[in-house]
């Protein structure tokens, strides 16, 4: 999925860009765009502050409490990855905005044609691998995951252990939510398999299945639920189909 954020302390030029990213999606109704709109900058601080992430951000400049610029400085503290986009009436926080790495800024009110093709660059070179990532708090601060990355996850003792391709495990600081509730976005990708109640396996690292195991690329063994190892192999057998049509 890709998530867009938009937020403007001006409620007309909110809507007014709120209506452009609708009518964009309209004419992109083969992807998976959620689009969240903020009219508070202290709102999406907290969310971003929490580990909420998107891949595109649509922020005002010149806001109350904080600028589009902090909100940039707080994104780039744990995102690499997002695209930034300003628009403002005033250029003079141009160059400000290239500090935080802003893919583009664009005067108020701005057209639908600039906007549009600001959001057709950005998505086209967004690498699709790299925008699915999802954050792990962790008793040292928040970690930020790649899902390619992730080799498999295991519940124990209220934390989950996440192994990671080219680095050591990360383990989630002590947590008050179920397993399930834990995984749940990360089960909405095809690649993502939950193959015991404690477990949960990316399918793309997966090296051999036995009567038993799911036998890893980093040689680590993963525990087939007995009772449902023919669904499971099932599915796994699925996905392998379906990855190489």
């Amino acid at each position: 999925m890709l998530k867009i954020s938009v937020c403007d302390d001006n409620m007309s030029e909110l809507k007014h860009t709120e209506q452009l990213l609708y009518k964009f999606y309209a004419s992109h109704n083969s992807m998976d765009i959620s689009i969240k709109i903020f009219n508070s900058p202290s709102d999406l601080m907290e969310k971003i502050s929490s580990g909420e992430r998107y891949n595109i951000y649509i922020l005002d400049i010149m806001m109350p409490d904080f600028t589009g610029i902090d909100i940039g400085e707080q994104i780039r503290k744990n995102d690499e990855y997002a695209y930034i986009i300003y628009l403002t009436s005033s250029e003079s926080y141009a160059l400000k905005s290239y500090q935080v790495r802003a893919f583009q800024y664009l005067l108020k009110p701005v057209s639908e044609v600039y906007l549009f093709n600001v959001l057709e660059t950005a998505i086209n070179r967004i690498d699709i691998e790299n925008s699915l990532r999802f954050t792990v708090n962790t008793n040292n601060g928040i970690e930020v995951i790649a899902y390619h990355h992730m080799i498999s996850a295991e519940y124990y003792n209220h934390s989950v252990k996440y192994n990671i391709i080219d680095r050591q495990p990360i383990t989630s600081s002590v947590l008050r939510t179920p397993f399930d509730i834990v995984i749940e976005e990360l089960v909405k990708d095809i690649r993502f398999l939950r193959c015991h109640n404690s477990f949960l396996i990316n399918m793309q690292h997966v090296k051999t299945i036995t009567n038993k195991d799911f036998i890893m690329t980093n040689n680590i063994a993963i525990p087939i639920a007995s009772s449902k190892y023919k669904q499971i192999k099932e599915n796994y057998l699925d996905y392998i189909i379906r990855n190489n049509e």
